[in-house]
């Protein structure tokens, strides 16, 4: 509780602030200045208020890349957690390690998120072929629960809305391409309600994915795997 996060970092300092005693702190500075604001009320200067507790701060870096290859901390957070729910490393889950991880950069996803991230990767098994396209609608649903929701209903707004989002995190990561690109053209077909055809690379991808009946029933099978609502 924030009230409770606050009076423990006093409480450390009153009882602690002794010689030869040093006390360290991980935290996130900017929620605890929050909580601070929340507790004493928004005219007091909550950065000042915690100074006078943690004289010096310093902030843990994050090694982050677009680069499937690259040296990226949420690939690796989502490789360690797929070992913890007991996956082996293979061809298929180290391909939705590597689309995770970029993708939690593109949408500043945090190792929380990726935790959830790896807990619905283990809930839509068996996937063989589409572990790394899952990596998408998971993305989506943690970044934007309604956009994920009306996706699910085949909105054809919301996959216009996820045409555009595909094609601009295109942009930032070009060596996500190969996913980002074949997620453009489902919304940009979803968009016209599945009247438009996909272009030849993209319709080879999905064909890659399985035997599908149309790229509706692809799509609305993938986002359906991740789809937790209990039917009463």
């Amino acid at each position: 509780r924030p009230d409770f996060a606050v009076r423990t970092i006093e409480r450390v300092k009153h009882f602690f602030d002794v010689p030869g005693v040093v006390f360290v702190l991980l935290l996130n500075r900017r929620q605890l200045a929050a909580a601070v604001a929340g507790l004493y009320g928004p005219k007091v200067d909550a950065d000042a208020y915690l100074s006078k507790f943690i004289p010096i701060s310093l902030s843990l870096p994050k090694k982050v890349s677009v680069d499937r290859h690259g040296d990226d901390d949420n690939r690796k957070h989502c490789e360690a957690e797929l070992k913890r729910l007991g996956f082996p490393l293979t061809d298929l889950t180290n391909a939705f390690a590597s689309v995770m991880g970029v993708l939690a950069t593109l949408f500043v996803l945090s190792l929380r998120d990726i935790e959830r991230a790896v807990v619905l990767y283990s809930f839509a098994q068996p996937l063989n072929n589409s572990s790394a396209m899952l990596a998408w609608p998971i993305a989506i649903k943690l970044h934007s629960p309604e956009l994920y929701r009306r996706l699910l209903a085949n909105d054809p707004k919301a996959h216009s809305e996820a045409q555009e989002l595909a094609s601009s995190l295109k942009k930032t990561a070009p060596d996500a391409d190969w996913v980002l690109g074949v997620f453009e053209e489902i919304h940009k077909s979803g968009a016209s309600q599945f009247k438009v055809a996909l272009a030849e690379s993209a319709a080879q991808r999905v064909a890659s994915q399985g035997h599908w009946s149309s790229t509706k029933d692809y799509i609305s099978w993938l986002f359906g795997r991740i789809d937790l609502t209990v039917a009463g």
